[in-house]
Order: C-alpha cells, then structure tokens, then sequence
C-alpha cells in the first residue's frame, strides 16, 4: 500500500508539473506583454512597447515597424529646424507654423499606424481584423512619405528642395541643403521600411507565434486544466 501511495505521489507531482508547463507554454507569448504598462513613446508614455517581452521572426517584424515611427519623428524634426533656417533667409514665416503643425499630425499617425500593426501581431488571431487596418494606413502612410520625400511646396523639403537652395546664396546655404539631403533620406528610409513591414506583418500573422496559437490553444488549456484538477482530485480520493 506504501508503494503505490508513493508511485500516486510521484505521477502526481510529474503529471502536474507537465501540466503546469503545458499550461504556461499554451498562454505564452501574449500573456507575458504588459499591455498596461505605457512606456513609450519615451517622456510621453501613451502606448506599450517593450522589445525584450517578444522573441524570434516576431521581435524583428515589430522593431523594423518601429524604426519606420522614429525615422518619420525625426524627419519631422529636422524639417522643424531646416525650415526655421530657411526662414532667415527667403521662406515666409507662416511655413514655421506649418512644419509645426505638420510634426502634430505626421508623428501621431506614424505612432497610431506602428502601434496597429505591433498590437495586430501580437495578438492575433483575435485582432487579426488589425492587420488589414495596419496594411491599409501603412500603405496611406508610405504613399505619403514618398511625396515628403520628393517635393519642395510650403515647408516640405524633398530632393528638388535642393535646386532651389542652390539659387539663394547665403552663409547657411550648404547647411541647409545638408538637413535637406537629411530629411529626404529618413523620408524615404521611412517609406521603405513602412512598405517592407506591410509585407513582413502578413507573413507574421500567419506563423505560429512559438507559445500563444489563439482560441485553439485556449480551448486546449481549459482541457488541460480539468484534467489536471480531476487527476489530482483522484489522487486525494485514493490517498484518504
């Protein structure tokens, strides 16, 4: 009787730790995002973003769809001071304002659109409708970018920004010209890897994220669970 309490004891604790490890594994990579700890944008802390939380094919997609956010935030940012520059010498004033206004609208919608498309990842396949909406603002996002990129109207520097810094002499000329060639190189920097993570995140979405596998996993765990709890629940019924 000693020997099969201790052989019930022994499958016990080996079948509840395989269990226990069944169950963690089937949970996984989602449950292990702290969606409720807003760190970033980093001073401004409005969403979740923690590169370490995720592993594998997924942890590149999502940090190249984040270097598409930053590269937009300082382009914005170099236009600010290239157009300010710009101003001492033939642009209006009212094009400060411009770039201004340009940096409140262009950065949250590079924000919005990164966060879609890491949120349509990670958490899939419940929010797999996120990576059609993450697809559709990106490809509005790098169409945009490519035009930043290209023209010279109000306070956009693009390439032909450069003929027209060529015809004003001036002692801040070759510095301008310098951030112009800048900004229009993070523009399409932007644009590419925009584009590219448009592509990445469809072929994300469909591999299996190592841990987490969606409702299938969930009903698998409830499975596990109960039959854990009943074989535990039998094992205390034998031990009495």
């Amino acid at each position: 009787i000693k020997i099969q309490k201790n052989c019930l004891v022994v499958m016990a604790e080996g079948v509840g730790k395989k269990m226990d490890q069944m169950i963690r594994g089937m949970r996984g990579e989602k449950d292990r995002i702290n969606w409720e700890e807003f760190n970033y944008p980093p001073c401004l802390r409005l969403i979740h973003y923690k590169p370490s939380e995720l592993s594998g094919s997924i942890k590149t997609v999502v940090k190249k769809i984040n270097l598409s956010f930053v590269l937009v935030f300082f382009a914005c940012l170099i236009n600010l001071i290239s157009t300010s520059i710009q101003v001492s010498t033939y642009a209006k004033g009212i094009t400060v304002f411009y770039s201004i206004l340009n940096f409140c609208i262009f950065c949250p919608l590079a924000c919005l659109t990164f966060y879609r498309g890491y949120t349509a990842i990670c958490k899939r396949p419940v929010e797999e409708k996120n990576i059609t909406i993450y697809r559709v603002l990106q490809v509005i996002c790098c169409i945009l970018w490519f035009i930043l990129s290209i023209v010279r109207f109000g306070c956009f520097n693009g390439w032909t920004r450069i003929k027209v810094l060529r015809e004003h002499e001036s002692g801040t000329n070759n510095f301008c010209i310098f951030l112009v060639v800048i900004e229009a190189l993070l523009w399409t920097l932007a644009m590419a890897f925009g584009g590219w993570g448009a592509i990445a995140a469809a072929k994300a979405a469909e591999e299996p994220m190592g841990e987490y596998q969606g409702p299938s996993s969930m009903a698998q765990l409830v499975v596990v669970s109960c039959i854990k709890e009943n074989f535990l629940l039998h094992y205390k019924q034998k031990k009495k």
